[in-house]
C-alpha cells in the first residue's frame, strides 16, 4: 500500500497563516462576461482560487489536482 505525500502536521510545524489576495476580473457566462472577484490563497503549498460574483454568489472554485467546481450556467452556450 502506498503512502500519501502530506505535509508535517505535528505541533512543531507551527500554524499556517492563510492570507487571501483579491482582484476584480471578468468571467464568461454563456456569451457574456460578468464582473467577479477572484480570491486566491495558498494552503499547504497548494493554490486555492474562488471566483465570487459582485452579488456574493460563488461562481467557481479551483482546488489542487485540477479539481474545479462551477455553477451550471458557466457550461451553457
Amino acid at each position: 500500500m502506498g503512502t500519501m505525500d502530506l505535509p508535517d502536521f505535528t505541533p512543531a510545524a507551527g500554524t499556517q497563516t492563510v492570507e487571501w489576495t483579491a482582484r476584480r476580473t471578468r468571467l464568461k457566462i454563456g456569451s457574456e462576461y460578468v464582473p467577479v472577484y477572484r480570491l486566491e490563497t495558498t494552503v499547504l503549498g497548494h493554490v486555492v482560487s474562488i471566483e465570487v460574483s459582485t452579488l456574493g454568489e460563488i461562481m467557481r472554485i479551483r482546488l489542487p489536482e485540477n479539481i474545479t467546481a462551477i455553477i451550471d450556467e458557466l457550461n451553457r452556450p
